[in-house]
C-alpha cells in the first residue's frame, strides 16, 4: 500500500484458496473468501487513503492464494468506488 505516479496502491487478497495442489507445497490454503463486511471496510479504506494522499487514482493489486478463485470479490471491489471521478486500475 503507498502512493504510485499519479495515484494510491493497494494490494488486496481475496482468498488464500489455491487450485494447484502442488506436492511440495507447504502452505495450508483455507477455503472462503473475503467476506461481504471486510470487502465494505477495503473500500471505505481505499477511500480514505484517496482523500488523504488528495489523488484520484487507484492502482490495485490483486493476491493472494489464487485470486481469479473469487471473482464475484473483485468484481464487487472494482465497482465500489463511490465517486465518478475516481479510477480503478487493476494490475
Amino acid at each position: 500500500m503507498g502512493c504510485t505516479v499519479g495515484g494510491v496502491g493497494l494490494t488486496i487478497c481475496t482468498t488464500m484458496g489455491c487450485n494447484f495442489d502442488c506436492p511440495y507445497c507447504f502452505e495450508n490454503h483455507k477455503a472462503g473468501k473475503m467476506s461481504a463486511e471486510v470487502q465494505d471496510d477495503v473500500v471505505a479504506l481505499a477511500e480514505r487513503m484517496l482523500d488523504a494522499a488528495q489523488r484520484k487514482a487507484l492502482s490495485v493489486t490483486w493476491f493472494g492464494g489464487e485470486p481469479l478463485l473469487a471473482p464475484d470479490v473483485i468484481e464487487a471491489l472494482s465497482a465500489g468506488k463511490t465517486e465518478p471521478e475516481a479510477h480503478l486500475y487493476p494490475l
